[in-house]
């Protein structure tokens, strides 16, 4: 009995190894008419699961534990701002400044009249808290419960610095609390 359930423990080990193995090596164009037709979000996970295997792969480090790069965080903050500006009101252009420190990075997203070229500063973690201590207070508890707060136009994400969180996917999630707070504060729903 003990044999069969450990040759059963390897034989997923094996299968999980030739799934990852395959999603890792398909080419996306081929591998999304492999899978059938799939929605943005399905793809999005692919997407970053083979980013994060292709990471995990190159790196000693546990994926969880490996810091976003700068490549990464633009990503996230331009998959979230495209998911965001259908609402965003006609004129208006959408930026984003990236604070990327050790241990967290704070993007600040702002709409405005005029274009505004997007950002990306490397920071070290003191001069982040500086920044964050100078935000509004209604901010800086929003971020203890959702890592994210809304101040008029500007909006404010702020998370650990792990790639893990700052995936496309993610960045979809966010849009859609960003919704979701949108909605909740309309008249009608007050």
């Amino acid at each position: 009995m003990e044999k069969d359930k450990e040759k059963r423990k390897i034989f997923k080990s094996e299968q999980q190894q030739q799934i990852e193995t395959n999603i890792f090596n398909a080419d996306t164009k081929k591998l999304k008419k492999r899978i059938g037709k799939l929605d943005y979000y399905e793809f999005c996970i692919i997407y970053d699961f083979r980013k994060i295997l292709e990471i995990g792969r190159k790196s000693d480090m546990h994926v969880e534990n490996i810091p976003a790069e700068k490549e990464d965080l633009e990503e996230y903050a331009e998959e979230f701002k495209n998911a965001i500006m259908f609402c965003i009101k006609k004129g208006l252009k959408m930026s984003y400044e990236i604070f990327a420190g050790t241990k967290e990075v704070m993007i600040i997203f702002t709409t405005t009249e005029q274009y505004v070229t997007n950002k990306y500063t490397e920071i070290n973690d003191n001069d982040l808290d500086t920044k964050k201590k100078h935000l509004p207070e209604e901010i800086t508890n929003s971020f203890i419960n959702n890592v994210m707060g809304i101040d008029g136009n500007i909006l404010y994400i702020l998370r650990e610095n792990k790639i893990i969180k700052w995936k496309r996917t993610r960045a979809l999630e966010d849009a859609r609390w960003v919704f979701g707070k949108l909605y909740e504060n309309l008249p009608e729903n007050k």
